[in-house]
């Protein structure tokens, strides 16, 4: 009785995931996605240039770039080794990614090997010289001055 209050306890923590994971292949199927900007709610007037790129390899990244406050977003994927240009309007954004090598749809994003994480805030501003832009480089360790914290999948 011990023994299986024990493993029940475990699998409820999720301590034997990585295991399920590995033995067990994701069933969901795989989706086909263009690499891009998906859809956007910022203003067609928006001028401050954001480049996200990405490393190469074999993972892709799903990326929100959400502006905080309002309900601007634009939501894109990056291929691995690629990069999306767009545009925002001034504000203070945070960018929410995920991470995988199988898109499998807006509500499984990479499946079981899904990575999410969320960036600090940074601000878009139109100084004196005029409109700020940002180059992003994706991996693992999110290179730059954009630290990175794991958020759940729902968060994404």
């Amino acid at each position: 009785m011990a023994t299986a209050i024990v493993l029940a306890v475990c699998f409820k923590a999720g301590l034997f995931q990585s295991a399920y994971d590995f033995l067990i292949p994701d069933a969901s199927p795989p989706v086909l996605i263009r690499a891009g900007v998906q859809w956007t709610t910022a203003s067609r007037s928006a001028m401050n240039p954001l480049t996200i790129a990405s490393p190469p390899g074999n993972k892709s990244f799903a990326v929100k770039v959400v502006e905080e406050g309002s309900n601007r977003q634009i939501a894109m994927f990056i291929d691995p080794g690629s990069r999306v240009d767009t545009r925002l309007d001034p504000g203070v954004y945070k960018l929410r990614v995920a991470t995988g090598k199988t898109w499998r749809g807006d509500g499984r994003l990479f499946g079981r090997e899904t990575d999410v994480f969320e960036t600090t805030p940074m601000q878009f501003t139109v100084g004196a010289t005029g409109y700020r832009d940002l180059d992003v480089r994706l991996d693992e360790t999110l290179a730059g001055s954009l630290p990175k914290t794991q958020i759940s999948k729902d968060a994404f």
